[in-house]
């Protein structure tokens, strides 16, 4: 008798724990594959970014979650000063304001003694980074001046310090007092990879697939073409000349009826930087080639340039500036400019070359 109660009991307190145990161990398995296949499509986001960002293709990580190695790692974004006047000045190097988890500056822009760097800081959690814009002041001091939630910043454009864009996953506008983000009908889920304008009254920004929308500076935008291709970068000389380019060498014009014209790269690389020193002087810069337009709808490779050109920026007089390696083109002949990190932006203001750069550091 006494058995037979012992098994009753053995089994009303065994048997629903092996059920729990079960249960959990099906609940882990979900998770398990639920975070694997999460893990799969951010390895593909990620993996389309970097390509749509010139990276080769057998440098490009793994879509297999399994064949990684997690390595946790803290950006700190950096900034480097180099006088132009002086060759023998050292480099001026200082950090961006810290964020507990790091941050990743992508475009710079100035006016007079004032920089303004857009970028995100890493909240450490799943989702969507912070978007940030840091404000380096004539005193050389640093602050952040805005952020907003899950609105990472990319590329950033001024008219003057009264009238700047920054764009990414949204589009804010600093009109002097403070920073607003503006609607842009009709960009439903659309990136914003690029803005520039050719006065405060003639604004273009460029998304993810292929769009441009134009703003007259009345906080009203209007799409103005669909070219089919992520367009990474925006520029040009006044209203004279605008240009687009972006994923497979793909380079358009702008015709002053609204009108964009594709004009021949002869590349099929991915695009991502745009600088004009006059109408018929404009370069392109993305991955194995720096290309050069004399404006009349054709673009050559630049002899003699550095094999790895992610950034491009220049003086009227005639400088060039590319960043993959640091060089400088003048009076016809390259010279490198010895910098250690990656670069993630370049502005000139004819008397200062600025560098937006990146230090990656190691945690575990």
């Amino acid at each position: 008798m006494e058995l037979a109660i012992l098994l009753l009991i053995s089994a009303i307190v065994i048997f629903p724990l092996v059920l729990w145990v079960r249960h959990e161990r099906r609940v882990a398995a979900r998770r398990t594959a639920a975070r694997d296949a999460a893990m799969a499509r951010e390895l593909q986001e990620l993996r389309g970014v970097l390509h749509d960002a010139g990276v080769p293709e057998h440098e490009l990580p793994s879509a297999d979650p399994a064949q990684l190695h997690v390595v946790r790692m803290q950006v700190q974004g950096l900034l480097h000063s180099i006088r132009l006047d002086d060759g023998d000045a050292p480099v001026r190097t200082e950090p961006l304001p810290s964020a507990p988890h790091g941050e990743m500056p992508r475009g710079i822009w100035g006016a007079g003694a004032d920089l303004y760097v857009a970028g995100y800081q890493y909240t450490g959690d799943d989702g969507e980074d912070t978007g940030t814009i840091y404000h380096r002041l004539p005193d050389g001091s640093w602050r952040v001046e805005w952020q907003t939630e899950a609105r990472l910043f990319g590329s950033i454009w001024g008219s003057g310090l009264d009238n700047i864009y920054a764009v990414g996953g949204s589009c804010a506008r600093f009109d002097g007092r403070a920073w607003r983000e503006e609607t842009i009908e009709g960009l439903g889920g659309g990136y914003l990879l690029a803005v520039w304008g050719s006065s405060p009254l003639d604004v273009y920004v460029s998304t993810g697939d292929g769009r441009i929308f134009r703003s007259r500076g009345d906080g009203r935008w209007q799409l103005e073409a669909s070219l089919g291709c992520a367009l990474h970068t925006l520029g040009g000389w006044g209203d004279q000349a605008v240009w687009a380019a972006g994923n497979e060498g793909r380079v358009f014009r702008r015709r002053a009826a609204g009108e964009w014209v594709p004009e021949e790269s002869g590349t099929r690389a991915q695009l991502v930087s745009f600088f004009a020193a006059s109408p018929e002087e404009a370069y392109l810069a993305g991955g194995e080639h720096l290309l050069r337009s004399r404006g009349d709808g054709s673009w050559q490779p630049v002899d003699g340039a550095p094999a790895w050109t992610r950034r491009v920026t220049g003086t009227p007089e005639g400088e060039i500036f590319v960043g993959g390696p640091l060089a400088r083109l003048q009076a016809g002949r390259w010279e490198p400019i010895p910098l250690e990190g990656s670069i993630d932006g370049l502005w000139c203001d004819g008397r200062v070359l600025h560098v937006l750069g990146d230090r990656t550091t190691q945690l575990d």
